[in-house]
Protein backbone atom coordinates (compact mmCIF):
# COMPACT_ATOMS: atom_id res chain seq x y z
CA UNK A 1 0.00 0.00 0.00
CA UNK A 2 1.35 3.53 -1.11
CA UNK A 3 0.32 6.50 1.33
CA UNK A 4 0.20 9.47 -1.13
CA UNK A 5 -0.72 12.90 0.26
CA UNK A 6 0.52 12.62 3.53
CA UNK A 7 1.00 16.10 5.55
CA UNK A 8 2.05 15.03 8.57
CA UNK A 9 2.95 11.92 11.01
CA UNK A 10 2.39 10.80 15.20
CA UNK A 11 4.84 8.60 15.78
CA UNK A 12 4.72 6.79 18.90
CA UNK A 13 7.88 6.72 20.85
CA UNK A 14 8.22 2.99 22.78
CA UNK A 15 8.75 0.40 20.62
CA UNK A 16 7.82 2.26 17.65
CA UNK A 17 11.01 4.94 17.99
CA UNK A 18 13.02 2.96 20.23
CA UNK A 19 13.62 -0.74 21.49
CA UNK A 20 10.52 -0.84 23.87
CA UNK A 21 12.13 -4.52 26.28
CA UNK A 22 15.25 -3.48 26.15
CA UNK A 23 14.98 -0.42 27.86
CA UNK A 24 11.70 -0.39 30.01
CA UNK A 25 12.30 -4.19 31.34
CA UNK A 26 15.39 -3.04 33.03
CA UNK A 27 14.25 0.39 34.05
CA UNK A 28 10.98 -1.02 35.67
CA UNK A 29 12.72 -4.07 37.36
CA UNK A 30 14.76 -0.93 39.10
CA UNK A 31 11.87 1.05 40.23
CA UNK A 32 10.05 -2.15 41.93
CA UNK A 33 13.29 -2.79 43.77
CA UNK A 34 12.93 0.24 44.94
CA UNK A 35 9.36 -0.29 45.53
CA UNK A 36 9.88 -3.39 47.65
CA UNK A 37 12.62 -1.74 49.15
CA UNK A 38 10.61 1.13 50.01
CA UNK A 39 8.00 -0.29 51.62
CA UNK A 40 9.77 -3.35 52.83
CA UNK A 41 7.60 -6.46 50.60
CA UNK A 42 8.20 -9.88 50.30
CA UNK A 43 9.28 -11.96 46.96
CA UNK A 44 5.10 -12.58 46.91
CA UNK A 45 4.36 -9.14 46.50
CA UNK A 46 7.26 -8.27 44.07
CA UNK A 47 5.80 -10.49 41.77
CA UNK A 48 2.41 -9.66 42.12
CA UNK A 49 3.76 -6.20 41.69
CA UNK A 50 5.32 -6.90 38.29
CA UNK A 51 2.44 -9.08 36.69
CA UNK A 52 0.08 -5.69 37.79
CA UNK A 53 1.97 -3.92 35.10
CA UNK A 54 1.29 -6.61 32.53
CA UNK A 55 5.17 -8.26 32.34
CA UNK A 56 4.82 -11.95 33.16
CA UNK A 57 7.30 -14.82 33.87
CA UNK A 58 8.83 -15.04 30.94
CA UNK A 59 9.71 -11.27 30.43
CA UNK A 60 6.25 -11.07 27.64
CA UNK A 61 4.57 -7.73 27.98
CA UNK A 62 0.37 -7.68 27.18
CA UNK A 63 0.54 -5.00 24.58
CA UNK A 64 -2.63 -3.19 26.51
CA UNK A 65 -1.00 -3.48 29.79
CA UNK A 66 0.08 -0.55 31.77
CA UNK A 67 4.11 -1.17 31.50
CA UNK A 68 2.65 -0.44 27.31
CA UNK A 69 0.30 1.68 27.67
CA UNK A 70 -0.15 3.54 30.82
CA UNK A 71 1.34 6.57 32.87
CA UNK A 72 3.19 6.95 35.61
CA UNK A 73 0.06 7.94 37.22
CA UNK A 74 -2.20 4.81 36.44
CA UNK A 75 0.90 2.57 36.79
CA UNK A 76 1.02 4.31 40.16
CA UNK A 77 -2.51 3.09 40.91
CA UNK A 78 -2.12 -0.08 39.79
CA UNK A 79 0.64 -0.57 42.23
CA UNK A 80 -0.85 1.13 45.30
CA UNK A 81 -3.87 -1.55 44.56
CA UNK A 82 -1.23 -4.30 44.88
CA UNK A 83 0.21 -2.69 48.41
CA UNK A 84 -3.59 -2.32 49.10
CA UNK A 85 -4.28 -5.88 49.31
CA UNK A 86 -1.59 -6.49 51.63
CA UNK A 87 -2.82 -3.84 54.02
CA UNK A 88 0.25 -1.69 53.10
CA UNK A 89 -1.59 1.49 53.48
CA UNK A 90 0.50 4.55 51.53
CA UNK A 91 -1.72 7.66 49.74
CA UNK A 92 -1.85 8.01 46.17
CA UNK A 93 -0.45 11.01 45.68
CA UNK A 94 2.82 10.40 47.81
CA UNK A 95 3.33 6.85 45.82
CA UNK A 96 2.59 8.65 42.45
CA UNK A 97 5.36 11.08 43.49
CA UNK A 98 7.87 8.19 43.84
CA UNK A 99 6.97 5.75 41.39
CA UNK A 100 7.80 9.04 38.80
CA UNK A 101 10.71 9.84 40.52
CA UNK A 102 12.19 6.54 40.07
CA UNK A 103 11.35 5.85 36.75
CA UNK A 104 12.73 9.53 35.93
CA UNK A 105 15.61 8.50 37.64
CA UNK A 106 16.37 4.64 36.29
CA UNK A 107 15.37 5.78 32.62
CA UNK A 108 18.30 8.53 32.74
CA UNK A 109 20.84 5.49 33.37
CA UNK A 110 19.36 3.54 30.72
CA UNK A 111 20.92 3.74 27.05
CA UNK A 112 17.96 3.84 23.88
CA UNK A 113 18.16 1.53 21.31
CA UNK A 114 16.34 3.02 18.13
CA UNK A 115 14.91 0.80 15.67
CA UNK A 116 16.32 2.91 12.40
CA UNK A 117 18.52 5.83 12.07
CA UNK A 118 16.02 8.40 13.47
CA UNK A 119 17.63 11.51 11.88
CA UNK A 120 17.97 9.91 8.64
CA UNK A 121 14.40 8.83 8.95
CA UNK A 122 13.62 12.99 9.94
CA UNK A 123 15.80 14.10 7.05
CA UNK A 124 13.30 11.88 4.78
CA UNK A 125 10.66 13.27 5.71
CA UNK A 126 11.41 16.64 6.22
CA UNK A 127 12.46 16.72 2.10
CA UNK A 128 9.03 15.56 1.48
CA UNK A 129 7.68 18.09 3.71
CA UNK A 130 6.01 15.68 6.42
CA UNK A 131 5.39 17.23 9.42
CA UNK A 132 6.27 15.44 12.02
CA UNK A 133 4.95 14.67 15.90
CA UNK A 134 5.80 11.95 18.46
CA UNK A 135 2.65 10.79 21.17
CA UNK A 136 3.89 8.97 24.26
CA UNK A 137 2.71 7.96 27.65
CA UNK A 138 5.73 8.81 29.17
CA UNK A 139 7.01 12.54 30.30
CA UNK A 140 8.22 15.12 28.39
CA UNK A 141 11.50 15.56 29.90
CA UNK A 142 12.38 11.59 29.40
CA UNK A 143 10.82 11.93 25.95
CA UNK A 144 12.88 15.24 24.62
CA UNK A 145 15.84 12.84 26.33
CA UNK A 146 15.72 10.40 23.82
CA UNK A 147 14.76 12.55 21.05
CA UNK A 148 17.72 14.16 21.45
CA UNK A 149 19.64 10.70 21.19
CA UNK A 150 18.66 9.77 18.04
CA UNK A 151 19.52 13.24 16.92
CA UNK A 152 15.16 13.52 15.49
CA UNK A 153 13.98 17.28 15.34
CA UNK A 154 10.32 16.68 15.85
CA UNK A 155 7.76 19.78 15.69
CA UNK A 156 5.38 18.75 18.51
CA UNK A 157 5.46 16.20 21.47
CA UNK A 158 1.98 15.07 22.90
CA UNK A 159 3.61 13.81 26.87
CA UNK A 160 1.16 12.59 29.51
CA UNK A 161 2.70 15.78 31.13
CA UNK A 162 2.15 18.24 28.15
CA UNK A 163 -0.19 20.77 27.67
CA UNK A 164 -1.52 19.98 24.60
CA UNK A 165 -4.33 16.61 23.77
CA UNK A 166 -2.78 13.46 24.62
CA UNK A 167 -3.02 9.68 23.23
CA UNK A 168 -5.57 8.27 23.03
CA UNK A 169 -7.99 10.91 23.34
CA UNK A 170 -8.85 11.85 19.17
CA UNK A 171 -9.18 15.72 19.80
CA UNK A 172 -4.80 14.71 19.49
CA UNK A 173 -5.86 14.37 15.22
CA UNK A 174 -7.76 17.14 15.48
CA UNK A 175 -5.21 19.29 16.97
CA UNK A 176 -2.30 18.46 14.76
CA UNK A 177 -4.72 19.01 11.83
CA UNK A 178 -5.18 22.39 12.77
CA UNK A 179 -1.87 23.66 13.01
CA UNK A 180 -0.55 21.88 10.18
CA UNK A 181 -3.25 23.37 7.92
CA UNK A 182 -4.38 19.85 6.81
CA UNK A 183 -7.20 17.18 7.41
CA UNK A 184 -6.97 14.34 9.51
CA UNK A 185 -6.99 11.98 6.82
CA UNK A 186 -4.04 13.03 5.91
CA UNK A 187 -2.25 12.21 8.85
CA UNK A 188 -0.67 8.87 10.11
CA UNK A 189 -0.46 7.42 13.81
CA UNK A 190 2.26 5.16 13.75
CA UNK A 191 2.80 2.59 16.58
CA UNK A 192 3.08 -1.08 18.18
CA UNK A 193 0.08 -1.79 20.26
CA UNK A 194 -3.93 -1.59 19.55
CA UNK A 195 -3.62 1.72 21.72
CA UNK A 196 -1.59 4.01 19.56
CA UNK A 197 -3.40 2.93 16.65
CA UNK A 198 -7.54 2.87 17.85
CA UNK A 199 -8.33 6.58 18.67
CA UNK A 200 -6.08 7.36 15.75
CA UNK A 201 -8.31 5.42 13.13
CA UNK A 202 -11.13 6.46 14.80
CA UNK A 203 -10.37 10.60 14.43
CA UNK A 204 -10.33 9.54 10.69
CA UNK A 205 -6.34 9.42 10.49
CA UNK A 206 -4.47 6.76 8.60
CA UNK A 207 -2.91 4.21 10.59
CA UNK A 208 0.60 2.07 10.55
CA UNK A 209 1.18 -0.68 12.70
CA UNK A 210 4.96 -1.66 13.54
CA UNK A 211 6.10 -4.99 14.77
CA UNK A 212 9.16 -3.56 16.53
CA UNK A 213 7.61 -3.48 19.90
CA UNK A 214 5.15 -5.52 21.77
CA UNK A 215 2.65 -6.07 19.74
CA UNK A 216 2.23 -8.90 17.00
CA UNK A 217 0.82 -8.58 13.59
CA UNK A 218 -2.72 -10.63 14.32
CA UNK A 219 -2.98 -7.69 17.16
CA UNK A 220 -2.43 -5.12 15.00
CA UNK A 221 -4.51 -5.98 11.74
CA UNK A 222 -7.83 -4.77 13.03
CA UNK A 223 -6.50 -1.05 13.71
CA UNK A 224 -3.80 -0.62 10.87
CA UNK A 225 -4.07 0.31 7.44
CA UNK A 226 -0.75 -1.37 6.58
CA UNK A 227 1.38 -3.04 8.94
CA UNK A 228 5.67 -2.83 8.91
CA UNK A 229 8.36 -4.53 10.60
CA UNK A 230 9.82 -1.00 11.72
CA UNK A 231 9.79 2.66 10.77
CA UNK A 232 12.62 2.34 8.73
CA UNK A 233 10.48 0.77 6.20
CA UNK A 234 7.88 4.33 6.08
CA UNK A 235 10.63 4.44 2.85
CA UNK A 236 8.80 2.18 1.13
CA UNK A 237 5.64 3.02 1.23
CA UNK A 238 5.50 7.48 0.95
Amino acid sequence: MKFNEIDGIIFDKDGTLMEFQSFWLPVTYRVISKLCNEYELNVVIKKECINALGIDENDCIDPEGQLAIGTYATISTSLRNVLLRHEKSVQNSQLQKKITQWFEEESEKQTCHFTTDLKQLCDCLQKKNIHIAVATTDNLEVTQRCLKQGEMNVEVISASDSSIPKKPDTSLIQYLAEIWNTTCEKIVMIGDTPNDLRFAKKAGAKTIGVLSGVSNEQLLLPYADCILNNIGELRNIL
